[in-house]
């Protein structure tokens, strides 16, 4: 069991391991020079345009802002820019571009970070009625962590230049380090996201928990402590780590959706491949059979190309999941998907944007160091490599039973439907329990909005008041005027799955006021008509009931009497219902430019048919929806 592994790591650790070797430095030129000529090409030019750039402002009043105004984006993007810029200078310098000019500019941006007023972002500085932190800091966030990290690894991978040339700088990341993330981290046990105790105010665990652990561990290795052992803060970690472990999903399911894995199982390996190395791998963690499907999920949750299925806070397009970090999870539980999957996606260096500013970059910068050594997933590699996994390696059906999500594939017809159940109070929760969405020939027809940019009210008692976070807005019912509720007492209290049927209960997931006894949503895909036929079958407290469908979609779809149309590139979808019990009405929600969330699906509107029962509905009753996709080029295609 991986939690039983993870506590003999402290008694297991090898000091005599050479950390040069998990992360080579500039001083190990024979390894940056067998790096493929395009990819240190890409490098020296993108840390030299990082270094021509001009260094971003962080006025004190521009920290404030986020507390007057709820943005993000105006603090956020000068922060995050200072650390790419920072990132690439360093790559640029290790991958042969080690000029004065360079190490000097690594200087300036490393001194810079470390006289900022926090690494703490607006958004996380707890208690949010100050607008700005303690000046002794006492709380690590997901970025202070990131940037501990980052001059961790600024001090590790030019250790000998910037030790001749400015010893001091060093000390001074060594003092900053220590007191902005591995003192709150091994002193403050009031950290929501470590588990030692129920926060109020704060849900269930969630990637901080393994994200910001992650990011101590290799600042913890990284960097000489007086203050802190290895040992002693090895020991830490583990216990954090446990803490998570134990509210995972059995089934390896992550419940903040494919966007989220890249931080929750994806931070969750970086932990486990440094404290693989750091215990001269003498433990086998990645055999653990947990770890493996949890490993499985991304894979399993993709459909084609950039898409993914999408609940909760996760975009239905991901355009920017780290291959490298993929790629070796991949290697190390021998997963061919996704390796494979890894294999058709872009690296998350720098050259993959074109310079633009990939946040990213800086999230977790030591994996851009791991990838790049890492043979099969590096931004040289063959660019005839797969485009992602093909939809015919897929299983024909595929369940995370304690997750409570469905998938049903026809490689036949080109259907992939997924369904789920849960409960409204899960991590980045949506009012969602019974959403659905299906793809044609992988391209969206019924969608999952996803959600837009994070602000202030995306994570106060304004949530759901975003059009994104009701589940109006997704492929549920609005039961006499009442769309669900959030909280984890609004759930889904039946969800089975057999081989083409998703069945699941609705009806505690919706206020008492409602008046619904039972509420059952079965899906039923046929794989040989190229049918999904949704059947709602319910049970009111009285009669004179009215209930409003909803179906969610990403272009226009065309209205016909008793049914709509809706064009796909490789086929077409009608959605269809008794026309003289039902009436249709059309709205939508516009989608801003500068919202990069939800940008990603390439459209300026989400369309919402909804559709009414013409007669109120009696005590006992049954509603069936069909919907039908046919393929261009089919004989019944018109």
């Amino acid at each position: 069991m991986l939690q039983e592994q993870l506590r003999c790591i402290p008694d297991l650790l090898d000091g005599s391991v050479k950390w040069i070797d998990f992360l080579p430095g500039c001083s190990r030129k024979d390894l940056w020079h067998s790096l493929d000529e395009e990819v240190l090409n890409c490098l020296k030019a993108d840390g030299i345009a990082a270094l021509r750039e001009s260094w971003p402002c962080l006025p004190t009043v521009l920290y404030m802002d986020y507390f007057r105004t709820g943005n993000r984006q105006r603090f956020e993007t000068p922060y995050f820019r200072r650390r790419v810029l920072l990132i690439r200078m360093l790559q640029g310098y290790c991958a042969g571009e080690d000029t004065r000019e360079m190490l000097n500019g690594i200087i300036n941006a490393a001194g810079s970070l470390c006289e900022e007023l926090t690494w703490v972002v607006p958004a996380h500085n707890w208690p949010q009625s100050n607008s700005l932190p303690p000046a002794e800091p006492d709380f690590v966030d997901l970025f202070a962590a990131n940037t501990a990290s980052l001059l961790a690894l600024t001090v590790h991978l030019l250790k000998v230049p910037l030790e001749r040339e400015v010893p001091r700088l060093v000390e001074r990341i060594w003092l900053e380090c220590t007191r902005r993330c591995l003192t709150p981290f091994m002193e403050n046990d009031r950290h929501w996201w470590m588990g030692f105790h129920e926060v109020p105010d704060h849900g269930p665990l969630n990637n901080w928990n393994p994200w910001i652990t992650s990011n101590f561990l290799h600042t913890l290795f990284l960097i000489p402590s007086d203050r802190y052992s290895c040992r002693e803060g090895t020991d830490r970690a583990v216990k954090i780590l446990n803490h998570y472990l134990e509210i995972l999903s059995p089934d390896g399911g992550c419940n903040e959706g494919p966007i989220y894995w890249n931080h929750a199982v994806g931070s969750l390996f970086d932990c486990l491949d440094i404290l693989h190395f750091a215990a001269g791998k003498s433990v086998p963690l990645f055999r653990d059979e947990w770890f493996r499907k949890a490993a499985s999920y991304l894979e399993r949750m993709h459909i084609q190309d950039e898409y993914y299925i999408n609940f909760a806070d996760c975009s239905g397009k991901l355009d920017s999941l780290p291959s490298g970090l993929i790629g070796r999870m991949g290697a190390a539980v021998n997963n061919p998907g996704l390796k494979a999957l890894s294999a058709g996606k872009l690296t998350g260096n720098a050259q993959a944007d074109g310079g633009k500013d990939s946040r990213k970059e800086a999230f977790s910068s030591f994996r851009l160091i791991r990838d790049l050594f890492f043979s099969d997933s590096g931004p040289g590699r063959d660019k005839a490599a797969l485009k992602g996994i093909s939809p015919d390696i897929k299983p024909d059906s595929d369940c995370f039973p304690d997750l409570q999500i469905g998938i049903l594939r026809s490689r036949e017809t080109g259907l992939t439907l997924a369904c789920k159940g849960g409960h409204n109070g899960e991590s980045h929760n949506h009012n969602d329990v019974g959403q659905f969405i299906l793809y044609g020939d992988g391209h969206p027809l019924l969608i999952d909005p996803g959600v837009g940019d994070y602000t202030r009210e995306t994570f106060n008692h304004m949530r759901y008041t975003i059009w994104t976070m009701q589940s109006g807005w997704h492929n549920l019912p609005r039961i006499n005027g009442c769309d669900q509720e959030a909280g984890v007492a609004y759930h889904c209290d039946t969800f089975q799955m057999d081989k083409d049927r998703i069945s699941i209960s609705l009806a505690e997931a919706y206020p008492e006021e409602v008046g619904v006894e039972t509420w059952l949503r079965e899906v039923f895909f046929s794989r040989e008509d190229s049918t999904v036929r949704l059947t709602e079958t319910y049970h009111f407290l009285q009669d004179n009931n009215r209930v409003c469908w909803n179906f969610i979609f990403l272009r226009e779809p065309q209205p016909d009497r008793g049914s709509l149309q809706l064009d796909s590139p490789d086929g077409k979808l009608v959605l269809s219902w008794p026309s003289d019990q039902f009436y249709l009405n059309m709205d939508f929600q516009n989608i801003p430019e500068e919202n990069h969330k939800m940008s990603v699906w390439g459209v300026k509107i989400i369309w919402r048919a909804r559709i009414r029962n013409i007669e109120p509905l009696s005590q006992n009753g049954q509603t069936e929806f069909i919907m039908t996709y046919t393929r261009k080029g089919s004989q019944s295609y018109e």
